[in-house]
This record gives structure tokens, sequence and C-alpha cells, in this order.
């Protein structure tokens, strides 16, 4: 990892119910944790880039189900992620399993349905290395001063013939799913292109406002 990339030792405010969990264990031997009573349970707060995330295991989140009927997710948990959502803005909620089969996916599926619409993004993980690392990544790429270091990498691609894979791979670190980055690589070609499209030429490309919103405000606060 180059010098640029390193943030130091990222501040991060962890709720108190995972205190003893590998995850927090994790975090702690290279940032600076603080344990907090008043946040929500099972959430990590990285207030650099104003992002909370809410760790979910999967196997906890259902009632007992009979195979092949629908998958139920307990109330307790649906009324843990409407708290989420009302108290962070920008948030995401990290579904933990070890492995993401038939079952873990219908949950994953569930929670979807149930918060079609919201401001609720949810990012998938194996295990408390692999929700650190990813949850990292996300606070990196919101990080105003982590921002103007990938808007560099960035500017210097744009001057360049991009390969596919590299340009699939700048256009990520926005945040955009890969769906996303293939359906831009397809349809503007060039990573100068994406940077200077207006919403009319993104929405050409098939993408929602969401994710032309995520494109326009990357460059604009980084121009």
């Amino acid at each position: 990892m180059s010098s640029s990339d390193q943030s130091d030792h990222w501040p991060v405010i962890i709720n108190t119910s995972l205190r003893e969990s590998e995850l927090a264990k994790i975090l702690q031997y290279q940032h600076k944790v603080r344990f907090s009573e008043t946040t929500l349970e099972n959430s990590c707060i990285f207030p650099l880039s104003g992002i909370a995330f809410l760790v979910l295991p999967l196997a906890d989140l259902t009632r007992s189900c009979l195979s092949g009927r629908p998958v139920v997710i307990d109330t307790h948990v649906i009324n843990s992620i409407e708290k989420f959502l009302s108290v962070h803005r920008d948030c995401y909620a990290v579904g933990v399993a070890a492995s993401h089969g038939d079952r873990e996916v219908a949950i994953f599926n569930a929670i979807q349905s149930k918060f079609l619409g919201s401001k609720l993004q949810l990012l998938p993980a194996h295990n408390a290395h692999e929700s650190v690392e990813v949850m990292l990544t996300v606070a990196k790429v919101k990080c105003k001063k982590v921002q103007g270091i990938l808007r560099g990498r960035l500017d210097a691609l744009q001057k360049s013939h991009t390969p596919h894979g590299v340009l699939l791979h700048a256009l990520s670190t926005i945040g955009l799913s890969s769906h996303e980055c293939h359906v831009l690589e397809q349809g503007l070609g060039s990573l100068s292109t994406v940077a200077s499209a207006d919403k009319t030429n993104l929405g050409d490309c098939s993408l929602d406002s969401q994710a032309a919103n995520k494109i326009q405000t990357f460059f604009e606060k980084n121009k």
C-alpha cells in the first residue's frame, strides 16, 4: 500500500454491543476506536466520511422458517434498520455470513424488498475481516481527503488510453455497482466522457437518477 493510500489511523465509533467482536478487535489494531453506548446497536460510524454501517449477521435476522417458505425478517431487525435510517444520512448495512447460499440470498432479497426506495445500501461480507475491508473502502471513497487522491488518479486516467479493466475499476471507486460500471463503459466508452456527461447523457445509458447523481456529485466536488 502506498503512502498516499494510508489514512494513518481512522477514527471509528463503535457501539458497545460489538466491543468483544472480532470486527472491533481488527479495527482497534490499526485505527482510533471509541466505544459508545449512545449509538445504535451493532453500528460503526466513520466521522471523517460521515458514514454509518449497521452490521447484520444474516443467520440471526430471520424467524424460524420451513424450507420452501418465504423468508420473514425478525421484527426487531426491521425496527433496528428503520431507526438506523432515521438517525444517519449516509448509511450502509453489511450482511455477514460465512456462506452466501440460497438462504442468505433470500434474506438479502427480503431486506432489499422491505427497504426498496430507501437510502439503505446493502453490502455482503463473509467474515469480520471482509466486513472491515468493505467499510474502510467505502469510508475512504467518501472521505474528502481521499477523494482528492482519487480525483488525481482519475485525471491521469482521463488523459491516457484507459483499458477496459482499468476503466471499470476507476468507475467502481465512485461507489457504483458492477452493473452500473459496465453500463457506463458500454454507453460512454471513456472516463473523460463520463466526467463531462450531463444527466441526459447518463440517463441515455439507462442509469437511474441515484447513480447519475453519484457520478455528477463526485466529479463536481473534485473539480
